[in-house]
């Protein structure tokens, strides 16, 4: 079960993810709401979207919300996007999700927020090509861009996580076998 696809209202499809994901299904609604709002981080191979009911003129006012959803994306997708939400998932349902993937529960790592691990993982993932560098942060200029974070390099509002700390970050996830260096690079690779 490397891909979770299904179709029908939203309601049905959180209470199923919610099942598999053991979260609340408030959360499983997050995430496809966020999935729907952010196409460019799914796979050429995934979608998400809403099929609208069409209804005669005049009937717009009887309109429900009976609105059919259809996904067909990566279950390691939608941990990237539970991550990226900061959701909660316990270390039990991740292995579990992981492991219908094909993926080792050995494989499961703690990202440390407080070392910055968290912020470049994240800013990383949210790039289209999951490529990142020495240079992640810098488009900030300076200033925090995950505030909700514990990260030992946040300052108030500011970062100052230095380029040579963000190469040593992605070092230590590249240790972690969560990216590949590739020349001044870091690939993802899940």
């Amino acid at each position: 079960m490397n891909y979770y696809h299904a179709e029908g209202p939203i309601n049905n499809i959180c209470q199923e993810l919610s099942d598999i994901l053991e979260i609340d299904t408030e959360d499983t609604k997050s995430i496809i709401n966020f999935l729907i709002n952010n196409k460019d981080i799914l796979g050429n191979d995934e979608s998400v979207f809403i099929k609208y009911q069409s209804f005669p003129p005049g009937m717009m006012g009887l309109m429900v919300s009976g609105d059919n959803y259809y996904i067909n994306i990566r279950i390691t997708t939608i941990v990237v996007a539970a991550l990226i939400l900061d959701l909660y998932i316990t270390r039990g349902a991740m292995a579990t999700i992981l492991g219908m993937c094909g993926v080792p529960k050995t494989s499961i790592v703690k990202i440390n927020e407080t070392t910055g691990e968290k912020c470049i993982l994240k800013e990383t993932l949210m790039r289209k090509s999951k490529r990142g560098d020495q240079n992640i942060l810098s488009s900030f200029n300076g200033k925090c861009c995950n505030n909700n974070m514990n990260c030992q390099y946040r300052d108030g509002d500011n970062c100052t996580c230095k380029r040579e700390n963000v190469l040593a970050i992605f070092q230590k996830l590249t240790d972690k076998n969560i990216f590949k260096a590739n020349g001044d690079f870091y690939d993802y690779q899940w």
